[in-house]
């Protein structure tokens, strides 16, 4: 919020005429103040559009501070995943993921805030085999991955989601008492699985080393947990998805 102060507001004094210049004294004041915006007259807290625009709109390096605004979405595909030792790219529909129009530069102690929101669809148990169970690792995970100076690097936590609504065991090495009886917390009645949920994660990651960080690409990932022994992993059905980025500082 802008702060203006002023040493001098007119007062009317009695049997003097009043004028339009003394009447917007203060108004002009405000008005001189707005246009250098500084730590003299905005809180440190404050943002504004001059902080924030899209990249698309204005040419690059040409901002007030810096900032951009970027977004991917689709809502019409369904995708399947499994992977489970490494991270891979979310790709139904359209490949989940923000590229710049060029390069861009991340100065010290600037920032980016990553937004992703998706719906878990549905998902398929993996195959038990003897005493290994596939729904006794059932976990799966997103993360939000940023090329920094060329090299693509996990910058946020591990966002973890269960398929089970209980995670203790109702044997010693069995999954929980949901996956016979369906009583998970699942939209579908008749589904032993949590599916049918939205999930959203939200990071910002500030750069603070000394040096500019030029950023190619930001993009979310998923993988599903290792599975136990023999058995294989579950399958995460995923399926309409937006993903945000923007500068902030």
């Amino acid at each position: 919020m802008s702060q203006v102060t002023t040493l001098y507001t007119y007062k009317a004094k009695v049997g003097e005429t009043i004028s339009s210049a003394n009447t917007n004294n203060l108004y002009s004041n405000i008005n001189t103040a707005s246009t250098t915006i500084n730590a003299d007259n905005t809180r440190t807290e404050s943002i504004s559009r001059r902080h924030l625009f899209d990249l698309f709109q204005s040419t690059l390096n040409q901002h007030v501070t810096f900032g951009f605004i970027q977004d991917v979405n689709q809502y019409l595909a369904t995708g399947n995943y499994n992977t489970s030792i490494i991270y891979t790219d979310i790709t139904h529909g359209v490949l989940c993921s923000l590229t710049a129009p060029a390069p861009y530069i991340l100065r010290p102690n600037e920032a980016i805030r990553l937004q992703f929101s998706v719906m878990v669809e549905a998902a398929t148990k993996g195959t038990d085999s003897g005493f290994d169970f596939a729904l006794e690792t059932n976990n799966y995970f997103f993360r939000f991955f940023v090329n920094i100076n060329g090299v693509l690097t996990a910058v946020s936590p591990e966002y973890g989601y269960s398929l089970l609504a209980d995670a203790q065991p109702s044997q010693s090495n069995y999954a929980p008492s949901q996956t016979e009886n369906n009583a998970s917390f699942s939209d579908i009645a008749t589904n032993d699985l949590i599916v049918q949920v939205r999930v959203a994660q939200s990071y910002i990651y500030i750069n603070k080393t000394n040096s500019d960080q030029t950023i190619t690409e930001m993009k979310p990932r998923i993988r599903v947990q290792v599975p136990q022994g023999a058995a294989t992993a579950n399958t995460i059905t995923l399926k309409e998805f937006e993903f945000v980025a923007m500068g902030v500082k």
